[in-house]
């Protein structure tokens, strides 16, 4: 008798998490938590006709959630700084260029870049040399008179 009711009691100390607190617990959209719920990727189950999530399945999820800086191909890390190689975002950080300048650029082949599926690898001396090319490159935009 003793076992099943501390049985129970484990059980109501279980959080459960409704579709918004799990996004807001995970940082990503509802849409984004639905997704993760039908590609099996994060355990749920529906209670009345709603999705009820439990925290330790969230916080698993958070922990296992793909991140492109961890990316490998044929066993290889894709992005590593201290190689110089890099993510655009993580380029973006460290050079202090904007995202959208960077897909600009690699768009108009401006900058060097290796494709990998659908990730795009940028070196650092590519990176230095399209900031040399820039810092030649006359401003744009309005004067201060």
């Amino acid at each position: 008798m003793q076992a099943l009711q501390k049985e129970k009691e484990i059980e109501t100390e279980k959080k459960i998490l409704s579709l918004f607190e799990c996004s807001e617990y995970l940082g990503i959209s509802k849409v984004g938590v639905l997704s993760a719920i039908r590609l099996n990727k994060l355990k749920a189950q529906k209670i009345q006709g709603r999705w009820a999530i439990d925290e330790e399945d969230a916080r698993i999820y958070k922990e296992r959630k793909y991140s492109r800086n961890y990316s490998y191909w044929n066993g290889k890390k894709l992005f590593d700084p201290k190689k110089g190689t890099y993510t655009i975002k993580v380029a973006s950080e460290v050079f202090g260029i904007k995202t959208q300048h960077l897909y600009y650029a690699i768009r108009q082949r401006d900058i060097g870049f290796i494709r990998k599926g659908q990730a795009y690898i940028l070196e650092k001396k590519d990176l230095e040399r399209y900031l040399h090319k820039r810092s030649l490159m006359p401003k744009r935009g309005f004067r201060d008179e």
